[in-house]
Parts: structure tokens; sequence; C-alpha cells
């Protein structure tokens, strides 16, 4: 796991769940996502942060950062054990 700060104003879009570049299919969403990406960039925009597809419970936002400059400080966070015996079974554990 890495950790870092973001620096900057950037864009929000959490509260618009029925924004079309969220659509959960794929064909409609990655199209209006890039059109949005682009349009925000063109405008100068340091980046996005908007509601997660694959974590949508309260405060399962994800971010995208236009400019690298604006990503500081990166650093470790926690580490994990992922033990794996060749079956549908597997275990996760923190490493302290």
């Amino acid at each position: 796991e890495l950790l870092a700060d973001f620096i900057g104003v950037f864009n929000d879009m959490t509260d618009e769940a029925g924004h079309p570049a969220l659509h959960p299919d794929p064909a409609v969403g990655y199209p209006e996502g890039q059109s949005l990406a682009q349009h925000l960039r063109r405008g100068g925009s340091k980046g996005l942060i908007y509601p997660s597809v694959r974590a949508p419970a309260p405060g399962g936002n994800c971010l995208v950062c236009f400019e690298p400059h604006a990503i500081q400080n990166v650093r470790p966070g926690a580490s994990w054990d992922l033990v794996w015996d060749g079956t549908p079974h597997y275990s996760i554990a923190a490493v302290s």
C-alpha cells in the first residue's frame, strides 16, 4: 500500500451519481469519462474526485490526478501477506 498527499483544488463530482461518465456500462461511461477528462484538463483542472463504482458505500471515492507534481509525500502504508495454495481459498494478513 502506498499513501500520498494531493496538493491543490480538484473538481468534485461525488454528488453527481447520474453523470454519464459514471454510467456502469463501459460503452457509455468510458467515452463520456474520456470526454470529461479532456474538457477538465483543457480547463486547467488538477484532477477529479468521483464516486467509486466498485466501492459505492459512503466515502467510497476515487481520485484522478492530471498533474504529477500535485502528488506529494509518497510513502509506504500498510503491508499485507497474501497466502494462496493454488485452491480457491486464500488468506490475507496484515504485516506488522
